[in-house]
């Protein structure tokens, strides 16, 4: 089906989730008369007292009554049937996802007498096994956010933990990996499946609440392999309603950051406004009680200092004097003359010597300004970011028995990066970002009857990303560097990547330009009906995707430097004498499409009134990618042949060229010619996914609950990974340069790229599985909780696992063999590496989880949680987590000496958050103050010791021997863990280090916010809200990882921390 098709049909029909997931509430009970005999043909009705909109159910022949699809807010219950007093209970608060009981004992008399309950109803999940956690409206407007982001408070849920550094996606959640985490918005599908995350993120002041659901989801939700954040936006109501507000920083405010020698610079505005109501137009239209609005606008504009120590050559190196050197374990280093076979006279470099691309290329590297240890510079940049967030929903009652929804949100941003984590630390080879978000959909609800619903919608998200280095197209890059056989394309021009080892980088991102559009068409269904002791939901879903990505990843080129010529790897530099290279001849652009289905039935069994059961079984089918044009490609050991889906975008001629001309041909065939599907993967029919829940009102007490879950989660993965099934050989032409000569002038920054010394990415490449049948990813996951309300205290005490299977991750398959004499020989000898994505890694996960909470009440509000975990796997990413962890497996033929602790696993983890509206005094200036606050402490993620350099060909690993434990009593910056732990595999020796995966501490971290404000009264409708919040009020240094390779300068020490004390200031206008 075509994009033009699918619009018209978003615009025809509706727009919903893939999940069939309302964001509504349920009131469910039980009615009984004095004699505790259940009392059917019951009216109740639920009226929500912000739009006066009632909703009625009848209760059946068990006594029990539901009333469903109840949007989140402030709510009256009546129930009444003659003979009986009328019984009325007064406000109480519905929260999204939420079932709430409420029995209701009649009294004998007439209807015109009534019984009001006023008291709140017992806040404990009485109906289902889910584990999860509300955060209301209260707590989203006055508790301290940094960045104004609402969905960090999801951290404040036990279970849930920020993801591994380099990792994708957001949270990590019992287990799952971070990249499997799924968002919702109103219901609405909101993720993004190119690097997962939020599609996006609403502005605050128009989000209700959200929910973290965690483990034990009915069968409704699915296509995730982790967590759900579901998210309600606001609606309007009868009263017409609005704010405007500013949040000011400004580093006069601020702490220093621990690596600066001076503040950062910190400009920071954000402001918008909301308006909410009724549609009301005078002598034309009164939509009170019936149709309704909501608009929101947030805007930012920020320019904010960024920091890194670093290491650049000192004025003696650049002039080639090297008398003074050390090697990366402090000792004198003798530089060697290969050519001479005999040491440099003094240690000296003459200038004559010096390759003359290099001397232009090292006036990039700016002066020392700071010494500490091996760092002598601190690279500080003033980075900046803006947006403009808007979003518009309506609601209109169409009857009594049919609502629809429409609501579109929008996001353009603009930011400048100048120090790239993993990158150059320079300013100058900083980039640009244009991004732009979009979320649209329309619901429809109809009412067949007080016992049935039905629910139609559809959804259209779009996301677009253009980043580049904004200096591309102002010189001549090939003339100013001296550096030619790049690219001289104005959008991707500029210097080489140069990786001089123990130096700061140089020259823009590799893998930018990055440019990608990325389209989701949604539709679903879903049909809910209440029969006797059963609440049943079945509904279906289809979900299209289109995503584009066009790749300029190495096309100005990369070159790398080790020391191995002269024994410091600077000197090589200098010298010009290169140990690998590689360029990306041209852009790619792989265009792929994807469809998935699912469909599900979901069965909440009342076994008796205190006992009920959640039976669900959902069913997916996630259909491979097709690439429009066939630039698909993977390898099949069974063949020892790459697979080829097409010819790309290429004519047939330069495809048939670009293989014939590289000696492949009899190592590269079509997949028709092989039996395989255009998408060479086949498709898994196979994935069903039960559910179970229970839950237990212990001996029928309305204040104790047993809860606990199972269920199937089929998990899906980030859409960049298929980026690398198209870009590569044939598709994508990258050549690689790498010495197999002890002669250092064979490749050098002069002649990068000698087509003698050419290897092409068709023979060292990523393609996709090894298997064209691979098994689709889940996680079973399951969960115990009890549940004690005491004294306006609800304590939960929980265990909750999972087990993950068929986790995909990245390794060579065609890694040499590790003795002498097997040094060169691969299994696939016409053949370099090759990269496989594979299904088979696992993972286990167990903790001990508990919280705390107390809902509003004499003016205190609290929220506690303490998680115990550890966390198990072989890999915790699909492709590695390439900045701390070593992204491939280091012996392909023993995979299971890669198990080890996740990349995200904390073994401790507290969460607290509390509101306190304290009585001061009865004078005017006492009145109306508050403070709130947040805290997150968490002990620290493990990291892997590695080695940067590594010459496979002679015998090196790319992890050290492990001889003692490797931690220190006191760790600091400067030293972290014990490099003398860890020596480097002698060259030669042609074996693995012995030293494991993941088996050091980085550091923990202490994050405690806070805000103080007071709300002053300017009319019985109106307020003024004067505010301060604290972000890292303790200005605790929350350290970055250390450098864990062990055999360069800065090994052991730590270069970045996350941010310093900040404060910010805030007015907000509310009518």
């Amino acid at each position: 089906m075509s994009g033009g098709h699918h619009i018209l049909l978003t615009g025809m029909f509706c727009l919903v989730t893939l999940y069939a997931q309302t964001p509504s509430a349920s009131v469910v009970g039980r009615i009984t008369d004095p004699t505790g005999a259940v009392v059917p043909g019951v009216t109740v009705k639920v009226t929500n007292l912000d739009t006066s909109i009632s909703h009625q159910a009848t209760s059946n022949e068990l006594g029990e009554y539901a009333v469903p699809y109840l949007n989140p807010g402030r709510y009256s219950l009546e129930a009444s049937l003659a003979g009986f007093r009328t019984y009325r209970r007064e406000q109480f608060t519905l929260a999204v996802d939420q079932i709430l009981r409420i029995d209701i004992p009649l009294e004998v008399g007439t209807a015109a007498e009534s019984v009001t309950v006023s008291e709140t109803p017992v806040m404990l999940n009485t109906e289902t096994g889910t584990r999860g956690e509300v955060t209301t409206e209260d707590e989203i407007k006055e508790l301290p956010l940094d960045g104004r982001d609402f969905s960090d408070l999801a951290l404040l849920t036990a279970g849930v933990i920020p993801k591994a550094d380099g990792a994708d996606g957001s949270y990590a959640v019992n287990g799952g990996r971070a990249d499997n985490t799924g968002f919702l918005l109103d219901g609405m599908n909101n993720t993004q499946r190119r690097n997962t995350g939020a599609m996006i993120q609403p502005p605050l002041e128009g989000v209700l609440e959200f929910k973290m659901l965690t483990s034990g989801f009915s069968a409704e939700y699915g296509r995730y392999a982790g967590g759900m954040l579901t998210v309600v936006t606001k609606s309007g109501t009868n009263r017409l309603r609005g704010s405007l507000y500013e949040y000011l920083r400004n580093d006069l405010l601020d702490a220093k950051s621990f690596f600066s020698v001076q503040k950062d610079k910190l400009r920071r505005h954000q402001f918008g406004a909301t308006l909410s109501g009724p549609v009301y137009l005078p002598k034309l239209y009164d939509g009170r009680s019936r149709t309704f609005f909501m608009f929101t606008w947030d805007s930012l504009r920020q320019r904010n200092g960024k920091s890194m120590r670093t290491v650049v050559p000192s004025p003696d190196l650049l002039r080639g004097d090297f008398s003074a050197a050390l090697d990366a374990y402090g000792k004198p280093v003798v530089i060697r003359d290969t050519l001479a076979a005999a040491p440099f006279p003094n240690n000296q470099i003459p200038i004559s010597r010096m390759d003359p691309v290099a001397l232009k290329l090292a006036k990039y590297y700016p002066a020392p300004n700071f010494l500490a240890g091996f760092y002598n510079y601190i690279s500080q940049g003033t980075a900046t970011n803006s947006f403009d967030n808007f979003g518009i929903k309506g609601e209109h009652n169409l009857s009594a028995r049919d609502r629809l929804t429409l609501s579109t949100f929008w996001r353009p941003a603009h930011n400048w990066d100048p120090i790239m984590t993993s990158r150059s630390p320079i300013p100058f080879f900083g980039s640009t970002n244009d991004t732009f978000q979009l979320l649209s959909y329309v619901r429809y609800l109809r009412s067949l009857s007080p016992a049935a619903f039905l629910e139609a919608s559809g959804n259209f998200s779009r996301r677009t990303n253009y980043q580049v280095w904004p200096y591309s197209a102002q010189k001549d890059w090939a003339a100013e560097t001296g550096f030619y056989g790049g690219t001289r394309n104005p959008i991707a021009a500029g210097p080489p990547y140069v990786q001089v080892t123990s130096f700061m980088i140089l020259g823009p991102a590799y893998d930018i330009p990055k440019i990608w559009a990325y389209n989701n068409y949604q539709y679903a269904a879903t049909l809910t009906w209440i029969k006797g002791r059963h609440s049943m939901k079945a509904g279906g879903d289809f979900l299209r995707t289109q995503y584009f990505s066009r790749s300029y990843g190495d096309t100005r080129g990369r070159v790398s430097f080790d020391g191995r010529f002269t024994n410091h790897s600077f000197a090589d530099f200098l010298l010009g004498w290169i140990t690998s290279s590689r360029r990306q001849l041209d852009a790619s652009g792989p265009y792929h499409l994807l469809s998935s289905y699912a469909g599900f039935f979901q069965d909440d069994l009342k076994v008796k009134p205190s006992l009920t059961l959640n039976l669900g079984l959902r069913y997916e089918v996630m259909k491979p990618p097709l690439e429009k044009f066939g630039a698909w490609a993977i390898f099949l050991p069974t063949l020892s042949k790459v697979v080829v889906a097409g010819k790309g975008n290429l004519p047939e001629e330069e495809f048939n060229y670009r293989i014939t001309s590289t000696g492949l041909t009899p190592y590269v065939v079509r997949a028709s010619e092989v039996g395989l599907p255009p998408t060479i993967i086949k498709t898994d029919w196979t994935n069903l996914a039960p559910r179970f829940g229970f839950a237990w009102r212990m001996f029928g007490s309305t204040k104790s609950v047993l809860r606990g879950g199972y269920g199937i989660f089929y998990g899906t993965s980030s859409l960049y990974r298929m980026d690398e099934y198209s870009d590569t050989f044939p598709f994508s032409v990258t050549e690689t340069f790498s010495r197999v000569t002890s002669d250092p002038t064979i490749l050098t920054l002069s002649n990068p790229f000698p087509l003698a010394r050419r290897g092409f990415s068709g023979v060292t490449g990523t393609y996709g599985q090894e298997d064209p049948e691979p098994q689709q990813q889940y996680l079973q996951c399951w969960n115990l909780t009890i549940e004690r309300e005491i004294s306006g205290f609800v304590l939960e005490l929980a265990y909750a696992g999972s087990k993950g299977t068929h986790l995909p991750r990245r390794y060579d398959i065609n890694q040499a063999g590790r003795t002498y004499e097997t040094r060169n020989v691969r299994p696939y000898p016409f053949f370099g590496t090759i990269n496989v994505f594979s299904d088979g890694s696992n993972s286990i996960y167990n903790s001990g989880q508990f919280t705390v909470r107390r809902r509003f009440s004499k003016q205190l509000f609290v929220r506690a949680s303490y998680t115990y975990a550890k966390s198990l796997d072989e890999s915790s990413n699909a492709g590695g987590t390439m900045q701390y962890n070593f992204p491939m497996a280091q012996d392909a033929r023993n995979l299971r000496l890669e198990r080890g602790r996740s990349d995200f696993d904390i073994g401790h983890a507290v969460a607290v958050s509390f509101i306190w509206t304290p009585r001061l005094s009865r004078h005017r200036l006492a009145r109306d103050w508050q403070l709130s606050g947040t805290a997150n402490l968490y002990t620290g993620p493990p990291f892997t010791v590695r080695v940067s350099s590594v010459n496979y060909s002679a015998g090196e690993a790319t992890r050290p021997d492990r001889i003692a434990k490797g931690t220190l009593p006191h760790p600091t910056p400067d030293r972290w863990f014990d490099r003398a732990a860890f020596p480097v595999v002698p060259t030669g020796s042609y074996r693995f280090g012995n030293s494991g995966r993941n088996i050091l501490d980085g550091p923990g971290s202490v994050i405690i916010n806070t805000a103080l404000s007071r709300r002053i009264r300017l009319a019985e409708s109106r307020s003024l809200q004067i505010r301060a919040e604290s972000f890292n009020l303790p200005n605790h240094p929350n350290f970055n990882h250390p450098e864990n390779n062990v055999d360069v300068l800065t090994a052991a020490t730590i270069s970045r921390a996350k941010n310093n004390r900040n404060l910010q200031l805030a007015l907000r206008l509310e009518f």
